[in-house]
């Protein structure tokens, strides 16, 4: 029964957006990755030029990697983890969709027992089919109110997600300083460059894959603080005032074509 009732109101969501998207009165829409604008004029038969690419931005001065020095032996001490365990941060609440039981696997695969702190997600988790014999620890958090904490927490970021418009907690996680694994399906993907400032799973399925990018950031120090740094650098560009600033401009040059 919930399954059909999330079917209607999802049919029923599609029908309002197709009307919202088409109607003659929207001048311009605007898409965080150019993923989710191809989608938009396919699905939604939006026409080509009318949707507008502007990335999502990040808070950079609160998202810090100063953030470790405060937070990170205070948050791996009252969740009873060392200083010396490996810990993969994983954010999102909807947890089969952002790829949690794929990055158990991935992790089982590794034969190590590396920790993850899953943020926003509840119990539930547990019960998963896929992380049955997990052999690393998960930590589920649940919503938390300051997720920098645990950013800081944090030896690595990873979203195997299957899909995201753009993956906002990607580029916090970049932010604060964390080398990140995260799908091509991810809308931030189209902004990042393999090996430079990210690795990039090419198949958001491929556990095995991915426990050969976690054996190598676990056992490269260098290279965390290489791809660490590299993302930090990139997320200093991606501010929201940034956005602010292109999306009023979408919004003005909007109001001019209306009005003519």
């Amino acid at each position: 029964m919930p399954s059909r009732v999330r079917r209607f109101n999802y049919a029923i969501g599609v029908t309002i957006e197709r009307y919202c998207f088409t109607k003659p009165g929207v001048k311009r829409l605007i898409a965080p990755s150019h993923q989710l604008k191809a989608e938009v004029e396919r699905y939604y038969g939006v026409s080509a030029g009318k949707t507008i690419v502007i990335p999502h931005g990040v808070d950079s001065r609160t998202l810090h990697p100063r953030n470790r020095v405060q937070y990170s032996a205070e948050v791996r001490a009252e969740l009873g983890i060392s200083q010396t365990d490996f810990v993969v941060v994983f954010v999102g609440g909807d947890y089969r969709l952002k790829g949690l039981p794929v990055l158990q696997e991935a992790i089982q695969a590794t034969a190590s027992t590396m920790i993850v702190l899953a943020v926003g997600v509840t119990k539930d988790a547990l019960r998963d089919r896929r992380g049955k014999n997990f052999n690393g620890s998960l930590i589920c958090l649940g919503p938390v109110h300051n997720v920098a904490r645990y950013y800081a927490a944090g030896d690595c970021f990873v979203l195997p997600t299957r899909y995201d418009t753009f993956s906002l907690s990607t580029l916090e996680a970049m932010a604060s300083g964390l080398p990140v694994v995260v799908s091509r399906r991810a809308g931030i993907s189209e902004y990042l460059t393999h090996r430079e400032n990210a690795l990039l799973l090419d198949d958001h399925e491929d556990a095995s894959s991915l426990a050969r990018m976690l054996r190598e950031l676990a056992g490269d120090p260098r290279l965390r603080a290489q791809l660490g740094d590299a993302a930090r650098v990139f997320a200093e560009a991606y501010t929201w005032e940034r956005a602010v600033s292109q999306t009023v401009a979408i919004y003005d040059e909007a109001r001019v074509m209306k009005a003519r």
